[in-house]
């Protein structure tokens, strides 16, 4: 996948300020929002497959958010054990329950699985945009969870992976 050209692919559309805007408008309606993220998923796979511009239509609404509750939910499966993590951290407070002296075995215990789930969280930050991608491609859900594929995604252009990367995040700042 060209990184550079998914930047550039939206402006290219003549029509692209209108096309942003009703997104951003959607985007502000929750539960309905979830149809930007189908959006997007249409987005990736037409730069992926090197489609020449328009930029998708904001027609058939509900297959846009029929996508963007599936991918809502392929994120959530991939978060759950880092939130399973941070819910067991709470165990060694609980287990201490006030004793003299356990406080700082607490404490220590609860820093260490709060350590193991932030480790966590950011690695799947890190891939999610490469699951995205092969979510979209192939419109499977199972597609998603194929780790050999989104590792090989990754990988194949590792340089071009990490400035998408940090584009997406400068994007968010912004």
């Amino acid at each position: 996948m060209d990184f550079g050209r998914a930047f550039s692919y939206v402006t290219e559309d003549e029509q692209w300020i209108k096309k942003v805007l009703i997104g951003g408008v959607i985007n502000l309606i929750p539960i309905l929002n979830l149809a930007t993220s189908g959006y997007f998923l249409e987005l990736i796979k037409q730069v992926a497959w090197r489609q020449e511009v328009p930029l998708p239509e904001w027609s058939n609404l509900g297959n846009k958010w029929v996508k963007g509750l599936m991918f809502a939910i392929i994120a959530f499966i991939y978060f759950l054990p880092g939130l399973v993590l941070m819910m067991f951290s709470m165990i060694p407070a609980i287990l201490a329950g006030g004793q003299e002296g356990a406080q700082g075995a607490a404490v220590g215990g609860m820093m260490i699985f709060m350590l193991i789930g932030g480790i966590y969280f950011f690695i799947v930050m890190l891939i999610m945009p490469s699951v995205a991608v092969q979510y979209a491609l192939y419109d499977n859900f199972g597609a998603a969870f194929r780790f050999g594929d989104i590792i090989k995604f990754i990988t194949d252009d590792i340089g071009g992976y990490i400035m998408a990367l940090i584009a997406v995040f400068a994007a968010g700042m912004i």
